[in-house]
């Protein structure tokens, strides 16, 4: 058959091929699933990482648009001129099937220079049948003369990340005792799975939503409402980076069920409200929404409320309750589902203790001020020199660097999460944590990453010359003196 005549073919039906290429990519996956017959945990944690390698990968391939590495045929279903199918493809192919072939090969007992050896192999199999199928390529319009270049490094690390994050949760290769790979800590994890569903339900599905209305040549009048989407926007920003942090910090894990937290979380927002991730999911599909306000986005919006609270009841509840029981009973009863409290129920042998130098002004001041918005007296404070500084910090944590610095403790929990001390600026931003809202949000600040390491700057500079401003007022320093909420 003349080749030509099937390129033709294979332009002129673009729908077509790109359907029939998923369900080829679907059969392939079955095809590895019977042969390698991975086992449900290993099925979840696969799951997870070809989620990441799908936004990660898009996100990439974006950006190597932009730099003109290659150009996409104007397609619909795309992502800022990306085609998310094509991804959603490769998630299925070097995704699940990759995953389930190193579990297999070189298993949990593999070495480094094994593993290195498999992603080498994926990343030359897939260049070469690049390079093989050039002319072929259906979602490509033109490249650039660095193109195989940029392909080879764009594989190596997706894949190379697929397969980190597939072996890093607990189960995996490189979360047993000794592995040969350090793996992503909770916190990245946590960060690689939030940031893939924010893009995914607040960019990625309204987009292709607007798309497919647009090809079906379905009629969709927007709008937009003014300021209220920024508000919108921040509120739940702040929320969802504080709530996603706190998972990762106090509860060892992330907020994904197929990778848990090994610790029940009660501190931070959840102190406020049951489900801060899902307000803060919602506050931004509304933020989205009411920029670009349609039917076709409400309708959109309801459908996920629901899907969210029928998990939430029915799926989420009956787990929590059977790993942690009548402490989570407990945090539930104090703590509402979806209404947000006013101050946080933290409990009671778990009220954060800021250390501070009581012979500051600044410092004093500072305290003085924190004391007065703690309606609830939630907080407890002590000068660094004093007992209760020693007996929980050492002598060793009030001598030398750190009698300048601002120490907030915050006991272990009844849901099992050890004891954090956070110093410098991250004891100033997360002791906001226990004020009342929306004051409390500030605490999301000490979450963004790298943010923490520009603010203890700051916060060295002004800690020393803190002195400058002198001793305490009286008034401030008798209030702080008497005030039953100070420890020894």
């Amino acid at each position: 058959m003349d080749t030509s005549v099937v390129q033709a073919w294979m332009f002129a039906h673009t729908e077509t091929v790109r359907v029939l290429l998923l369900v080829c990519c679907l059969g392939y996956v079955s095809v590895a699933y019977r042969w390698l017959r991975p086992g449900r945990r290993v099925v979840r944690r696969s799951l997870l990482a070809a989620f990441v390698q799908f936004w990660v990968g898009l996100v990439a391939d974006i950006a190597l648009v932009e730099s003109g590495a290659w150009t996409y045929r104007d397609l619909p279903l795309a992502l800022a001129g990306v085609p998310v199918d094509l991804h959603l493809d490769w998630a299925l192919l070097w995704g699940l099937a990759l995953a389930w072939l190193s579990e297999r090969w070189p298993g949990r007992r593999g070495s480094r220079r094994d593993f290195g050896i498999l992603l080498a192999g994926a990343v030359l199999l897939t260049v070469a049948f690049d390079v093989t199928i050039a002319d072929w390529l259906l979602f490509i319009e033109r490249t650039s003369a660095w193109w195989l270049l940029a392909d080879l490094g764009f594989l190596t690390v997706v894949l190379g990340l697929t397969l980190w994050v597939h072996h890093s949760p607990p189960g995996g290769a490189f979360s047993r005792a000794a592995p040969v790979i350090p793996p992503a800590s909770p916190r990245l994890r946590a960060w690689l799975y939030a940031s893939g569903f924010a893009l995914l339900f607040v960019v990625a599905v309204p987009e292709a939503l607007y798309g497919a209305a647009a090809w079906l040549e379905l009629p969709v009048p927007t709008t937009s409402v003014p300021v209220l989407p920024a508000v919108l926007a921040t509120l739940g920003l702040a929320l969802g980076v504080w709530s996603v942090d706190e998972f990762a910090r106090r509860g060892d894990g992330t907020p994904v069920p197929w990778d848990p937290p090994r610790r029940l979380v009660v501190t931070g927002p959840y102190a406020f409200v049951a489900n801060p991730i899902q307000l803060a999911v919602g506050a931004l599909m509304t933020a989205a929404l009411l920029q670009r306000l349609s039917w076709l986005c409400v309708v959109y919006l309801v459908d996920v409320a629901l899907v969210v609270s029928l998990v939430l009841l029915v799926v989420e509840r009956g787990d929590l309750e059977s790993r942690f029981g009548a402490t989570w009973r407990g945090w539930r009863r104090a703590v509402p589902l979806w209404r947000m409290r006013a101050d946080p129920a933290l409990p009671r042998r778990g009220a954060p203790i800021l250390f501070f130098d009581d012979g500051c002004g600044l410092c004093s001041r500072w305290v003085s001020a924190l004391l007065h918005l703690d309606r609830r007296s939630v907080l407890r404070l002590a000068p660094l020199g004093g007992e209760t500084a020693r007996a929980l910090l050492g002598d060793d944590a009030v001598g030398g660097g750190d009698a300048r610095s601002v120490i907030l403790y915050e006991p272990a929990t009844p849901g099992g999460a050890p004891a954090l001390v956070s110093r410098s600026s991250r004891a100033v931003l997360r002791v906001t944590g226990v004020l009342p809202m929306p004051l409390a949000l500030l605490a999301a600040l000490a979450a963004v990453p790298g943010l923490p390491i520009v603010a203890d700057r700051l916060y060295a500079a002004v800690s020393s010359a803190r002195h400058r401003f002198g001793t305490p007022p009286r008034a401030c320093a008798l209030r702080i003196l008497v005030d039953p909420r100070r420890l020894p």
